[in-house]
């Protein structure tokens, strides 16, 4: 599976590896994107993250 998103998202920002994990981090015109790639088991586990851009409007506390 590991291939299929390299394929679709080949400008990833930063790809890490280790022998029980594999990170895929990219920009996408909504935010940015984190694909954990990990085995668990027999089987491989997934864990997609999305962080879409919302701007805050004037009232929203901002973060320092």
């Amino acid at each position: 599976m590991e291939a299929f998103y390299k394929a679709r998202f080949p400008r990833s920002n930063i790809n890490v590896s280790d022998p029980n994990q594999r990170t895929i981090v990219f920009a996408t015109n909504k935010g940015m994107m984190n694909i954990v790639i990990e085995p668990s088991g027999s089987m491989t586990r997934f864990v997609i993250s999305n962080v879409g851009g919302v701007k805050a409007s004037p009232s929203e506390p901002q973060p320092n």
